[in-house]
């Protein structure tokens, strides 16, 4: 629970699962550990990392996803804009 102030603060929105649709009481931890894994695997979402120098302060943020099981790298939102740098790393 402590771990989450300092996110907040940051005006950072976190969202829980909850283990049954529907259900008002409980998260359920292993249900909702199942769904957490299939919702962020690489096939399903995006992975948001920074990248860049640290030191200069050129980061910025890439999308990686997995496309026919090929890791690939946008530099942008792949489905907001139109044109998104689309580079295959694996």
């Amino acid at each position: 629970m402590h771990s989450r102030l300092p996110l907040l603060e940051e005006a950072v929105e976190l969202y829980e699962i909850r283990a049954l649709l529907g259900a008002s009481r409980g998260s359920g931890e292993q249900h909702t550990a199942a769904r957490f894994e299939s919702i962020v695997a690489p096939a399903n979402g995006y992975r948001l990392p920074l990248q860049g120098d640290a030191v200069g302060g050129s980061l910025h943020l890439v999308c990686l996803t997995q496309e026919n099981g090929v890791t690939v790298e946008y530099d942008r939102a792949p489905r907001a804009t139109t044109g998104s740098e689309r580079r295959s790393i694996s």
